[in-house]
């Protein structure tokens, strides 16, 4: 089946997950295996989409539907051919896996490269969020305020004390 990428892309006014892999990535392997694992359970907390993105080379596009198969995740995978994501994405997704959370307007709200173990909870802590407060609420506005305030004063010598901040204010509104 052939889907067009402004399907995926529509507002639908719930958050949206974008994850971009490969077959022969193996962080993506054990991103979408315990994102599978977990899957079932985020669906009854938070309506939400999740689309798996192939970004897969060419030659290897004869293994994204075994692959898919064998793997039976719960949620949609896709296999951009055209490469069109790579052309609209922000930093032509260059690095895999790359996770994107869309809110309910299709604004990217959270963006991520790599994976680590436990990823996968901070992911659905943003979807959460987005579902309970929407994308912006008043404390976080409380809290941009705050910070633009705050970065007005600083030097160079003390940015990192501000991320530390920033950092501080963000948990305490949460």
């Amino acid at each position: 089946d052939t889907i067009n990428s402004a399907y995926l892309l529509k507002k639908n006014g719930i958050p949206t997950i974008f994850l971009f892999w490969m077959t022969t990535c193996v962080p993506c392997q054990f991103e979408f295996d315990n994102i599978h694992k977990k899957y079932a359970t985020w669906q009854k907390e938070a309506d939400f989409n999740l689309y798996a993105i192939s970004q897969e080379l060419p030659k290897y596009a004869s293994r994204f539907a075994p692959y898919v198969d064998r793997k039976a995740w719960q949620f949609e995978a896709y296999y951009d051919f055209n490469r069109v994501f790579r052309r609209i994405m922000p930093e032509g997704l260059d690095g895999l896996p790359q996770t994107f959370v869309l809110d309910q307007n299709g604004n990217i709200v959270y963006h991520k490269k790599k994976y680590r173990m436990g990823d996968e909870n901070l992911l659905f802590e943003k979807v959460k969020e987005i579902v309970l407060f929407g994308t912006r609420h008043a404390k976080y506005d409380q809290t941009v305020s705050i910070a633009n305030e705050a970065r007005k004063l600083l030097t160079k010598s003390t940015k990192d004390q501000f991320k530390d901040l920033i950092k501080y204010l963000y948990l305490a509104c949460t």
